[in-house]
């Protein structure tokens, strides 16, 4: 039996390797185009910790570290969406890869295994230990801290050796607002925080007239950093958001935070 063989002429065949490499390549654009998206709106968890971020009566977030992103946006073309989570689960999220960023951050080399931070940072503070005013003892040293209970925010960063120190009695609580308001009340004896963020705290709580400063001051600062997550981080995102960063150091934008929140132009 003789078989009839069909050509199928050459310019058909062209035509659909055409259409077919056109189709693979619109699969390869709207994949690449969904990536792109995605890293331009990201997602940023963070809790109160006023002036860097204020929740108001709406329910809404204000304050320094919001005003920080939304200049970066202005300069990176990326959209951030704020989400309210306390501290510690918020740092659960980015750990596992459940949010995009956090900002406010302190280094720490745990965290730094599944946070990649933007350099520079763009505040620094010191860490200070407060006690009642009108207690009969004070903090002189560090050696003091060993015969107090100690309030702290649980994982929080202050400082070496005290973020690792088991011997000192530390009672971790969620906010810097709770333990200032137990060591007004006497609850406790002794609290640690950021000075540029107790100290507002403080201040707009109006109980400067219970609480005071110890005169034991730690040679150290915490510089606070924006942190993506391992999960998102790449170094096109980082360098971005670093070019960002710098842009507003160069032209004031983040001079006119410190003034407009602290009263400062920290350099």
């Amino acid at each position: 039996m003789n078989r009839l063989m069909t050509r199928v002429p050459v310019s058909s065949i062209q035509r659909r390797r055409q259409i077919i490499s056109r189709a693979v390549a619109g699969i390869f654009l709207t994949l690449f185009s969904h990536s792109l998206s995605a890293r331009q709106n990201l997602s940023v968890a963070t809790d109160q910790w006023p002036p860097f971020r204020i929740l108001t009566q709406q329910n809404q977030f204000t304050g320094f570290d919001i005003e920080l992103l939304h200049g970066l946006s202005k300069h990176t073309g990326i959209d951030f969406s704020v989400q309210r989570f306390p501290w510690a689960r918020a740092l659960k999220r980015m750990e596992y890869g459940q949010v995009n960023m956090m900002s406010g951050l302190a280094f720490t080399f745990e965290r730094s295994q599944y946070i990649d931070y933007v350099k520079p940072a763009y505040f620094y503070c010191n860490p200070a230990f407060y006690i009642p005013k009108h207690s009969d003892y004070d903090i002189e040293s560090y050696d003091d801290l060993y015969h107090h209970s100690v309030g702290y925010v649980i994982d929080s960063a202050y400082f070496e050796p005290f973020d690792s120190d088991q011997q000192i009695f530390k009672k971790g609580l969620a906010t810097e607002r709770q333990l200032i308001n137990m060591l007004a009340k006497g609850r406790i004896a002794v609290m640690v925080g950021t000075d540029c963020q107790v100290d507002y705290e403080i201040s707009d709580l109006k109980l400067w007239h219970k609480i005071k400063k110890a005169q034991y001051v730690p040679n150290s600062h915490v510089a606070l950093y924006l942190g993506i997550s391992k999960y998102y981080a790449n170094e096109e995102l980082k360098q971005k958001l670093r070019e960002g960063l710098l842009t507003m150091f160069r032209n004031g934008e983040i001079s006119a935070l410190k003034l407009k929140y602290f009263g400062i132009s920290q350099h």
